[in-house]
């Protein structure tokens, strides 16, 4: 009897939507429209003879099916992935892989400045990979070198370092600086409508605190599943966020946000480097630490 497996295809799109929630952002990722994910996503559903997603008014929910279906995908696509990538790879010293857990950090902070590690060090080659899922023993069953996280996984022989800490700063279009209401005070905020990422949820809460800012409401206003959208929605004039700094660091040197309110505030989080202990002194992972403590210096000071 052959083996049963349900086409790639339709797999890759299930898992992106999976992981987004969000049918539009796997279809960004896999660079096809988003009619194509859901006809994909339909045919494995038709396959498994089973319902994946509960589709709500733009929203979109994984049954309970799915959610034990999921990780054994991913895991299956990653090994898949990665036994591939080794038969391209060269050799090992040459390559360098690096995985974010923090996949909107990796696109606004760390891939706009890695020109200066590539002019640095033009021989070595560089694997990106990003998810939200960073496991203890992916150290040891895939080809990563270094993690970059927020989390501090608990691993004997794991070396955690923070490179740094989280800013909170408030943004907005240019455009909402004039108006029936110029953004010039916190007390202004009143009058705008707030953007939030719902998976960092408190990000407002913890501003308006530190800052001593009293009578906004931090229940209204539009709730998006990615930094990624709250920028786009900053952007867009459609409110004002908050945001941690590395992730508005494009969007502001570039002028399509800027910092109506300065009053930057710490939110506690920190972004860690990760990777074996005594693997500390390999050249290709020293060069990369090196390199990333000096950015973000640079960056904290800039």
């Amino acid at each position: 009897m052959g083996r049963q497996l349900p086409p790639l295809n339709p797999l890759r799109a299930f898992e992106a939507a999976a992981r987004h929630l969000s049918f539009t952002l796997a279809a960004e990722e896999l660079f096809v429209t988003q009619g194509a994910i859901s006809r994909q996503v339909k045919r494995l559903e038709e396959y498994l003879q089973t319902p994946l997603f509960q589709r709500g008014y733009r929203s979109l929910e994984l049954t309970d099916t799915a959610k034990r279906y999921v990780p054994e995908i991913q895991e299956a696509l990653n090994t898949i992935e990665h036994a591939t990538g080794r038969l391209f790879k060269k050799k090992d010293n040459d390559r360098l892989y690096v995985k974010a857990s923090l996949q909107t950090f990796a696109m606004t902070w760390l891939v706009p400045r890695f020109s200066s590690f590539r002019q640095l060090h033009p021989d070595l080659e560089v694997e990106f990979v990003t998810s939200i899922f960073l496991r203890e023993e992916d150290f040891f069953k895939e080809p990563i070198d270094i993690a970059i996280s927020r989390e501090r996984p608990k691993l004997k022989g794991l070396k955690v370092e923070e490179f740094m800490e989280e800013e909170l700063v408030v943004v907005c279009s240019p455009n909402l600086l004039s108006g029936d209401f110029p953004l010039s005070t916190p007390t202004d905020l009143m009058h705008h409508t707030l953007l939030h990422n719902a998976n960092r949820a408190n990000c407002w809460s913890i501003w308006l605190r530190q800052t001593s800012t009293k009578g906004i409401d931090t229940t209204a206003g539009l709730v998006f599943d990615s930094f990624y959208l709250t920028v786009q929605a900053a952007i867009a004039g459609i409110g004002v966020a908050v945001l941690p700094a590395p992730i508005a660091d494009v969007s502001l040197r570039q002028g399509y946000l800027v910092t109506p309110l300065d009053f930057p505030v710490m939110s506690g989080e920190k972004y860690c480097l990760l990777y074996l202990e005594h693997r500390s002194e390999v050249p290709k992972i020293k060069a990369f630490r090196d390199w990333l403590f000096q950015e973000a210096q640079s960056s904290n000071s800039s």
